[in-house]
């Protein structure tokens, strides 16, 4: 699937998602019946958003018309009608996946692109994960070590309920979330994979936690503040010191305001009314400045 398909499926998902939340979460049999009967338009725009107002509302009664269905989709919207079979608990969800799964190999390497027959396999076995069945596993490592591949929110999320779940898979699952985090670009997506990381590992990812608030440069460190609060729910022994010592030189007049309020609140010395106060004249900006003399009033 291109890029700029996958991103007008992303766009059309936050439109229908406006446009769901605008009305009311209970509507009658009648439009319920509208909106089941949508699914056998000849438009992919129409049964996406028909898809997403099944899940929305939560309608049952479209489970029989999405199980005959499932497999004249395909990528994505495929992925949302297997997605819905979960949320409503039917039965023969896994067999469904595995079926995919299967088909997926039988499909000629001449009509579609490797890696996208890996991301059939890999969405497959997302929704095998949702319902606790972890057999497909492989797939989800055979897709990561793929040229091309990348680890996104959606492996990022395989990756934790597999650290959660299934110990045999825990050293890779922290391998392939460590490496992928040293290197990539989005800042969201290091974000999530630090908290997936300290939230497993706690204490052992003290020293990526500490490197990252000192040194990233991903988006502007934009992650860095977040870092800052795993710093002090790690406990690090020296935090106060490199505070202290970081307010008066830290490159984001954003963060020395975070850390101007951190030193107040959580040590609240008179060194540490000295640090902020000193600090204010280095590297000035206006705005920030009479922050900090907010937060020290």
């Amino acid at each position: 699937m291109s890029y700029k398909f996958k991103l007008a499926f992303i766009l059309l998902a936050c439109i229908v998602s406006f446009t769901i939340c605008s009305f009311a979460q209970t509507i009658s049999q009648e439009e319920k019946q509208k909106i089941i009967l949508q699914l056998d338009s000849n438009n992919v725009i129409a049964r996406y958003d028909a898809i997403q107002k099944i899940m929305s509302y939560n309608i049952l009664e479209a489970v029989p018309t999405i199980n005959s269905k499932v497999f004249n989709e395909s990528g994505i919207l495929q992925y949302e009608y297997m997605k819905a079979l979960v949320q409503f608990d039917a039965e023969n969800v896994d067999s469904i996946a595995l079926s995919i799964i299967e088909s997926a190999g039988e499909i000629s390497q001449r009509q579609i692109e490797i890696l996208d027959l890996l991301q059939i396999k890999l969405r497959a076995t997302d929704i095998l994960f949702r319902i606790g069945n972890y057999s497909t596993t492989p797939y989800l490592f055979q897709y990561l070590r793929s040229p091309g591949s990348f680890v996104e929110f959606l492996t990022i999320g395989m990756l934790d309920s597999l650290i959660q779940n299934e110990t045999i898979y825990e050293d890779s699952a922290k391998f392939y979330l460590l490496q992928t985090f040293q290197n990539d670009s989005d800042s969201y997506n290091k974000y999530i994979m630090l908290a997936t990381l300290v939230k497993h590992f706690g204490q052992e990812m003290l020293p990526i936690v500490l490197n990252t608030f000192l040194t990233d440069t991903v988006n502007g460190g934009n992650i860095r503040f977040h870092t800052l609060e795993y710093l002090f729910g790690l406990n690090y022994y020296d935090l106060h010191s490199l505070l202290s010592n970081q307010i008066s030189k830290d490159p984001s007049l954003t963060l020395r305001v975070e850390i101007a309020e951190s030193l107040l609140t959580h040590y609240g010395t008179i060194q540490d009314f000295y640090s902020v106060l000193s600090s204010i004249s280095v590297k000035s900006s206006s705005i920030i400045d009479a922050y900090i003399y907010w937060v020290i009033a």
